[in-house]
């Protein structure tokens, strides 16, 4: 072998090993990402209801309505539900939407909870709408647990988000 065909051969043998090396390296990083489902999802609903209910007072005080439209609201969050099954089965929601007198529950869980508003009770099916009368407190119960919603202002928006994966169920309030 010619002194030239073995540097040669060295580049290609070196060439090789820093390949697999880079290319092992790049494959673990892979592996060891930790996508969080649940957390991207509640953050993405919460960022995105904002916006539809900013559009929602701007198109009523734009048309002079005396009513805001809120089944906008809720055909938002029945496509982003319908999203959200694909990427997480168990994700599901409630909601708490209030614009002066009008306030709206809506349940996008897989069971019936129950709302309480001045001691008064009001079962909500899972996918049912409930119309409520005006209160500074809510009381949600849910998956045998209490969720005390405040409202503090006339234009307000409150969530509870629930996922399970196996035997690890994840909660979490928005207010």
């Amino acid at each position: 072998m010619k002194k030239g065909q073995f540097y040669i051969l060295a580049a290609v043998i070196l060439l090789a090993i820093t390949f697999t090396v880079f290319a092992l390296s790049s494959k673990s990083n892979v592996f060891t990402k930790n996508e969080d489902t649940f957390e991207e999802l509640h953050e993405n609903y919460v960022r995105e209801v904002s916006e539809v209910i900013n559009n929602m007072i701007y198109e009523k005080n734009q048309a002079d309505l005396e009513e805001i439209d809120l089944d906008k609201l809720e055909d938002f969050t029945s496509q982003f539900m319908n999203y959200a099954k694909t990427r997480s089965p168990s994700f599901s929601l409630v909601y708490m939407f209030s614009y002066h007198e009008d306030v709206r529950v809506a349940n996008h869980f897989d069971e019936t909870i129950v709302v309480s508003v001045s001691g008064v009770n009001s079962t909500v099916e899972a996918g049912e709408l409930v119309d409520l009368e005006t209160s500074d407190i809510y009381v949600v119960y849910a998956f045998d647990n209490m969720y005390e919603l405040e409202r503090d202002q006339d234009i307000d928006f409150s969530a509870i988000f629930r996922s399970e994966r196996g035997n690890e169920v994840r909660i979490f309030v928005h207010e």
